[in-house]
């Protein structure tokens, strides 16, 4: 049914296909290196299309990023850029817009690894430049931490060459000891 999809552009098509077959409301999509240590209650505010997570932790800072992004968003702040490592969404014209928009990606450069981040670049992309309202569960300053935003930097620990060459920074290292503060 989806010629050209692979493992890099098929998370819309699998969120559709489960949402659907299960009639749920809302589908969640977790990375499988993930850890769920409390309620998720904040993805069932109303208003809101998508809830995302933020891809750079705070020890990224301003890091110029722009070059690994689709130029119709390199000016998004790192602090903005999504990551696909969770995201929760009711709003099943998003789902179709995110396959439509993979298809057209792929159809044009034959592959979605062709597109900067992929997948999570469409995503981002769709997010930002399209009519969705947004939340980011992880803000900048806030006190709930998902995914990268968890990072955070330990002074000795174990760094590689090739990280540091790859990404300028070693901000897997170490996680913190609990990937999510509560307020209360």
């Amino acid at each position: 049914e989806n010629p050209g999809f692979n493992l890099w552009s098929i998370m819309p098509i699998t969120m559709k296909e489960i949402k659907q077959k299960s009639k749920c409301d809302i589908i969640i999509h977790i990375d499988s290196d993930s850890l769920v240590l409390d309620k998720l209650t904040e993805i069932l505010e109303e208003g809101y299309d998508v809830f995302g997570v933020r891809n750079d932790p705070d020890i990224i800072g301003d890091r110029d990023e722009s070059m690994n992004r689709p130029h119709e968003i390199r000016d998004i702040p790192n602090h903005m850029y999504l990551n696909c490592g969770f995201i929760a969404t009711s709003n099943d014209d998003f789902l179709e817009e995110w396959i439509s928009l993979n298809r057209r990606i792929i159809d044009i450069l034959g592959d979605i690894r062709k597109f900067p981040i992929a997948e999570q670049g469409s995503y981002n992309l769709l997010t930002y430049k399209y009519k969705y309202k947004v939340k980011i569960l992880d803000p900048k300053g806030g006190n709930l931490f998902y995914g990268p935003s968890a990072n955070y930097r330990i002074e000795n620990c174990y760094e590689t060459e090739e990280i540091i060459k790859e990404y300028g920074a070693n901000n897997w290292g170490r996680d913190r000891k609990s990937t999510r503060l509560n307020s209360s």
